[in-house]
This record gives C-alpha cells, sequence and structure tokens, in this order.
C-alpha cells in the first residue's frame, strides 16, 4: 500500500513536467507568430517585395496605358493607369519600385498592389521603370524619374493628367529614388512643385552607421562611389519647400532602420513640414502581412495612402 501513494507522486511530476513543456512551446510559438521574423535578411526584404513575378496586362486595359516609352535614347518604359471614374485632368502620382536598386520592375507583384488601389481611387498613376545598378550608378535613376515626369508634362493634354497635381510615392529603394527626386525637384525650384510624398519602408539617409552591413553593399553598388552618400540622402534635402510627407515603416524592419524613418519625419517637421509616420507594428521590411500580427493591415494602410493624397493633391 505505501508503493500507491510513491507511485502517484512520480506520476504527477512527470504530468507536471510534461505540462509545463507544452505550454513552454505553445508560449514560444506565440511570440514568434506576433513579433515576425526578427532575422530578415536584406535579400529577403527585396525578394518579398519584387517576389520576382511580373503581373501580366489585363485583358481589357481600359483606359490604361502600358509599356509606353518615355525615354527612347535608353528604351525605357512606364505603365499609366487611368482611373474608370472621376473627373479629368486626373492628379498623377509617380512610382518608383523597389528592389535594392538592382532588381525589380514597373509591374511587379507590389508594384501592382499599390498603383492599383491608388488608380481605382480617382488617380492616375505612372509606374516607372528606371535604370538599375550596378551598370548604372547615382544618379542615373533618379534622372530617369525626372524624365518620366518631363514626358507626362509634354503629354499632359493626352493622358488627361493635371500636371499641376504632382504626388511621388516610391518603395524601399524606390523611396529613396522617388522622395530624393521629389525633394531636390522642389529645393531647386524653390517652390512646390511636387505637392505629396509617400515614402514606404525608405532607405532615407544612406550614412546612417546602424544600416546592416548587406544593405550597405546594395547602397555602395547603388552610389558607385560611396562618398556620395550624403548627397544621395534624401534627409539632407529637406526645405521648407519639401511636399507633404507621409512615411510607413515596420518596427522589426532589420533591412533599413525604422529610426530612420523617425529622423527623417522629425526633421520635416522642423522645417515646418506637414509630415506623419505610420509605425508599422511588427512589420518587417516591406510589407509582409503573414508574417506577423500587423497593425495596420495592409489595407488599413492603403486606405490612409488614398486619403494622404486627397488631402494635398485635390486642393
Amino acid at each position: 500500500m505505501k508503493k500507491i501513494p510513491k507511485l502517484i507522486f512520480i506520476i504527477s511530476i512527470i504530468v507536471l513536467v510534461a505540462g509545463a513543456g507544452v505550454g513552454v512551446w505553445y508560449w514560444w510559438q506565440h511570440q514568434k507568430t506576433n513579433q515576425g521574423p526578427t532575422n530578415q535578411s536584406a535579400i529577403d526584404g527585396i525578394s518579398q517585395g519584387y517576389n520576382g513575378a511580373i503581373q501580366p496586362e489585363p485583358d481589357d486595359p481600359q483606359n490604361n496605358h502600358f509599356n509606353v516609352v518615355y525615354d527612347k535614347a535608353n528604351n525605357l518604359k512606364l505603365d499609366l493607369y487611368i482611373p474608370e471614374a472621376g473627373k479629368a485632368p486626373y492628379p498623377v502620382i509617380i512610382y518608383a519600385h523597389g528592389g535594392g536598386w538592382f532588381t525589380g520592375d514597373k509591374r511587379s507583384l507590389d508594384s501592382k498592389t499599390w498603383v492599383t488601389d491608388l488608380a481605382e481611387n480617382g488617380f492616375a498613376v505612372a509606374s516607372v521603370n528606371y535604370r538599375l545598378a550596378p551598370d548604372n550608378i547615382y544618379p542615373t535613376a533618379i534622372e530617369d524619374i525626372e524624365a518620366a515626369y518631363q514626358f507626362l508634362q509634354s503629354n499632359a493634354d493626352e493622358y488627361q493628367l493635371d500636371i499641376a497635381k504632382v504626388g511621388s510615392l516610391g518603395t524601399s529603394a524606390g523611396g529613396q529614388i522617388s522622395s530624393l527626386w521629389a525633394f531636390k525637384k522642389n529645393e531647386a525650384a524653390s517652390q512646390k512643385i511636387i505637392k505629396a510624398a509617400i515614402l514606404l519602408w525608405t532607405p532615407s539617409d544612406l550614412t546612417d552607421p546602424a544600416i546592416p552591413e548587406e544593405t550597405r553593399g546594395y547602397i555602395n553598388d547603388f552610389l558607385g562611389d560611396p562618398s556620395q552618400a550624403a548627397e544621395a540622402s534624401p534627409v539632407n534635402h529637406i526645405t521648407k519647400y519639401s511636399p507633404p510627407s507621409l512615411l510607413a515603416h515596420g518596427d522589426k524592419d532589420n533591412v533599413v532602420p525604422y529610426e530612420q524613418s523617425v529622423r527623417f519625419v522629425e526633421k520635416l517637421k522642423g522645417a515646418g513640414v506637414k509630415s506623419r509616420l505610420i509605425q508599422v507594428l511588427n512589420g518587417v521590411h516591406y510589407f509582409v502581412e503573414s508574417s506577423a500580427q500587423i497593425r495596420p493591415t495592409r489595407n488599413q494602410l492603403q486606405k490612409q495612402m488614398v486619403d494622404f493624397y486627397r488631402t494635398y493633391l485635390y486642393k
């Protein structure tokens, strides 16, 4: 009889230890789910945004214009999305895709997500292909965005564009390219030519010592000459003429430090420029909604982008 209590005691201990082990395992899975991947590399971030998937043209392009050559000398093309509703002429947003400066396309999966949503909400959107590194170094890509702008300006009547109401948009490396173009254009003209800018998970300070080594390699390939890093940093071209800006950045971005966008908005506000940063909770580089409990969601972020452009491009 004395052996039975001892046996019960041993079994109880085993059950408790096993239960604790299961509890720890479930806690760990929950933590991973809520935190998302924290070891995202630069190439992971680029591939998640670009995805290598070029989206086909729709069977019925409506009023859209695809593969329009805007620079004949370099055979550079853009896709121009024209709203199906609303009153022409339309405000126009010039979009530069991401891809670490060396890859990506105007019709990649990530590009199509942002571009088509804006077009459905009344904006004409030009999704631009630009020359890529390392064969083409800074400032080639910025010059290409300017060439696209000049083309749209020259053909505004044909495409029913209100070229007096221009916004810029870019993701990741495309955010650096598009915002640098927009900020330098306003800086040089000392007037507000570009009315609004949106930067999504953008490297805005290429001199930042906190930039991961792998990302630094892509930056150096883009620059050609690393001494150009300060000149190529949008944060160094902020003036009182800079366009109102909306930034979004994941707080768990291991490719481009989240703090870059914090400092960028602080400097914009210091110059008297209306600006706002959306912190994407549990967000890594690009918008990988399945990786964590993301807030805001992609749909919520897209709505805020539409509202932002409506505020500044419909004035």
